[in-house]
């Protein structure tokens, strides 16, 4: 996500959107299934089949929610902009940039938070270590 922050309304698909689709392509190609495999770590054979719909309900719900949420962010943003920029020209595409870039970084944001989460979980730190852990 962070690579998508860096576009403007004159970005080149090839310099500047292609690279961050490859590393988003081959980072969710390598994540889903060590993901589904460790949300299903522990379980009973005979209850396999309901924590694995139960992790993949959680994606759907997730995504679903993470789309609405940068949509709003995204929706801000451009209003904001061409509130702020009235008499720009281009301002339909600088606003629409500004909006992506914008809910580019809230992602970036949010994946950074997941991975202090992730770390934290992973070394055995409990929810109230979190708040008082430093790196």
């Amino acid at each position: 996500m962070f690579l998508f922050t860096r576009l403007t309304p004159g970005s080149s698909y090839a310099t500047n959107v292609l690279p961050g689709l490859i590393v988003l392509g081959a980072g969710m190609g390598c994540i889903f299934a060590p993901a589904f495999s460790t949300a299903t770590l522990g379980v009973e054979g005979s209850e396999a089949g309901i924590a694995s719909a139960m992790v993949n309900t959680s994606q759907q719900v997730g995504g679903s929610v993470g789309t609405s949420l940068l949509s709003t962010i995204f929706a801000s943003a451009v209003t904001s902009y061409v509130a702020s920029h009235v008499r720009t020209r281009g301002l339909a595409d600088a606003a629409a940039v500004h909006g992506y870039t914008t809910a580019f970084w809230w992602s970036v944001g949010i994946f950074a938070l997941g991975a202090w989460v992730a770390i934290g979980l992973g070394r055995g730190v409990t929810g109230e270590d979190m708040c008082s852990w430093r790196w």
